[in-house]
C-alpha cells in the first residue's frame, strides 16, 4: 500500500468509525480528558488499566515482576512528566521503559502509548509515534532506497529502549513522502495506517 496522505485520511478515518476501536479510542480521550495530569497515583493506574485494557498490551502478564502499582508508581516519580508530554519529549518515552525495563521487564511500547495518548488528547499535539507489534513488524514496507530499513530493525530498537531511532525514522520517511509536520496527526494518521491494514 503506498504512503500518501490520502491512504493516511482513509485508514484514520477507518479507524474512528470502526464500532470496536473507534469507540475505545474516544473512551481513552474521555478519560484522559477528565484526569489528564500524572500525579495521583489511583489517576494514573487508572489511566494505565484503561490504556493497557484497550490496546491489548497485557501488563497482567509481567505481573510478577512489575505490578499496575509499579507502573503507576514509575510514572509519578518522573520528574516534570507532564510538562515534558506536553513538549512532547521523545526521551521521556525511553526513560519511561528503561525504568520498567530495569524491573525486568520491556515496556517500550505501552509507554509509547500512554505518552501518545496524553499528548495528543490532554494537549492537542501528536509528537509521539506508538511502537507496538503490528507497526514494528511492517515498518520495513514503507521503507526507500534513501531510507532503507531491515525488518528486525525496529525489534532491535526495542531491545534497546531505543525509541529515538524509530521515532526519527517515522518523521524522516513521512517527510520523504511529502507528509510533513504541515500535517496535522500526521504521527496518529501513520499509526493508523500501517496498524489497521495490517492487524
Amino acid at each position: 500500500m503506498e504512503l500518501t496522505i490520502e491512504n493516511l485520511v482513509k485508514w484514520d478515518k477507518a479507524v474512528a468509525s470502526d464500532p470496536k476501536y473507534g469507540k475505545e479510542q474516544d473512551l481513552i480521550q474521555q478519560v484522559i480528558e477528565r484526569f489528564p495530569k500524572n500525579e495521583d497515583i489511583v489517576e494514573v493506574a487508572m489511566k494505565v488499566s484503561v490504556i493497557d485494557l484497550t490496546n491489548s498490551t497485557q501488563l497482567t502478564n509481567y505481573k510478577s515482576k512489575l505490578s499496575l502499582y509499579d507502573i503507576a508508581n514509575i510514572i509519578i516519580s518522573i520528574k516534570d512528566f507532564d510538562k515534558r508530554i506536553a513538549l512532547g519529549d521523545v526521551e521521556l518515552v525511553s526513560e519511561f521503559a528503561q525504568k520498567c525495563k530495569e524491573q525486568g521487564v520491556n515496556l517500550l511500547s505501552f509507554a509509547s502509548k500512554y505518552c501518545f495518548y496524553h499528548n495528543v488528547f490532554a494537549y492537542n499535539r501528536c509528537d509521539y509515534s506508538i511502537f507496538d507489534s503490528v507497526v514494528s513488524q511492517n515498518l520495513y514496507t514503507v521503507s526507500t532506497k534513501k531510507l532503507p530499513l531491515k525488518k528486525t530493525e525496529p525489534e532491535k530498537w526495542r531491545n534497546e529502549v531505543n525509541y529515538a531511532k524509530f521515532h526519527k525514522y517515522i518523521g524522516d520517511i513521512l517527510d520523504e513522502h511529502g507528509i510533513t509536520d504541515a500535517v496535522k496527526m500526521r504521527r496518529q494518521m501513520f499509526d493508523h495506517f500501517l496498524w489497521f491494514a495490517n492487524r
